[in-house]
């Protein structure tokens, strides 16, 4: 399992790079996320569906991090917005799948936008679920 989530969190992290190149991305919880402006991104597990089939419902954590020293709320908010345009396409299931050779993402539901500020800094989260497995199925 920590395989898949480490595919969904590269194919994420992949189709992020491939639009806005200049963006510091990490992966999972471990990642150096006091660099700022910076992406997180989570992956966790989530049910088996359809049972024994291989393919898991992912919850997905996307993170997009400022520093409240360095720049103003709204400067923050448009590089977010700008960012999670990339996600909230029709075809983001084709396009993270296009991302890696051993990884298919047959969709996504339930797509959350939440903003925060803490500790000086300013973060908004784009949370949601794709269904995927770790194989090459296309």
């Amino acid at each position: 399992m920590q395989d898949l989530l480490s595919s969904v969190e590269r194919a994420i992290g992949l189709l992020i790079i491939s639009q806005a190149p200049t963006v510091r991305v990490f992966h999972g919880q471990s990642g150096d996320s006091t660099t700022r402006p910076c992406i997180v991104i989570y992956a966790q597990t989530g049910e088996e569906f359809p049972l024994n089939s291989g393919n898991n419902w992912v919850s997905v954590s996307v993170m997009v991090k400022s520093s409240a020293d360095i720049e103003t709320e709204e400067t923050h908010k448009e590089r977010a917005n700008a960012i999670f345009d990339f996600l909230t396409i029709d075809d983001l299931a084709e396009q993270l799948t296009a991302q890696l050779d051993d990884f298919t993402c047959f969709g996504y539901r339930a797509m959350n936008k939440a903003n925060s500020t803490e500790d000086n800094s300013f973060t908004t989260e784009l949370s949601f679920e794709v269904l995927a497995c770790q194989m090459d199925l296309v």
